[in-house]
């Protein structure tokens, strides 16, 4: 029997592909909280959207760690009482997703499905794809810096919390994720 691990020496991990109704049913087995890696391929919010030379072209490629599986408002509650203050804090109900009870799945009314996270770190600051080729954001486009063509992100607080460090929460479309590690102990999954 030969060692995985030999002198410091580590085997890389496998990575499976699979599809994003498989990532579905195996999301659809987490029971409890889970600390995962996550790749997500969005289109990017764009500066004046019915002009700009970037619609339908532009890809925004992130990678996050966080945690799925955990309830919102206990974790609110947690931070709230490290600031010294009551924990009473009770999350709105969503308005447009429904949880799917003992899962971190979420559905739409046009039964998209999403995955609920609580971001720890951003691994890699965004990368951004036109046309699948990868472009600085100083890289020109019809004569403008790439990241004039994008949005500013808004920086949103959340007063409900009441708390000096926000917890932040994020709903992951399925159909985003194109990498996940976590998930399945020992294995990287690549999603197609």
């Amino acid at each position: 029997m030969v060692p995985l691990i030999k002198k410091g020496i580590k085997m890389p991990t496998p990575t499976i592909t699979i599809t994003h109704q498989e990532l579905k049913r195996l999301l659809s087995q987490v029971k409890g909280t889970r600390i995962i890696s996550i790749e997500l391929s969005t289109v990017p919010q764009l500066s004046k959207p019915k002009t700009n030379p970037l619609s339908g072209r532009i890809r925004k490629i992130q990678k996050l760690n966080g945690v799925i599986g955990q309830i919102y408002s206990k974790s609110v509650n947690r931070q709230r009482e490290r600031e010294g203050k009551k924990t009473d804090f009770q999350a709105k109900k969503r308005t447009h997703l429904q949880k799917i009870v003992g899962t971190p799945l979420l559905v739409n009314s046009a039964g998209q499905s999403y995955v609920g996270m609580q971001p720890q770190t951003v691994v890699k600051s965004p990368i951004y794809a036109v046309d699948g080729t990868v472009r600085d954001l100083n890289d020109t486009i019809d004569g403008l810096a790439l990241k004039s063509w994008l949005r500013s992100p808004q920086q949103r607080s959340s007063t409900r919390q009441e708390i000096s460090k926000t917890v932040p929460y994020i709903n992951c479309k399925l159909e985003s994720i194109t990498a996940i590690s976590g998930l399945v102990k020992g294995v990287n999954l690549k999603i197609q």
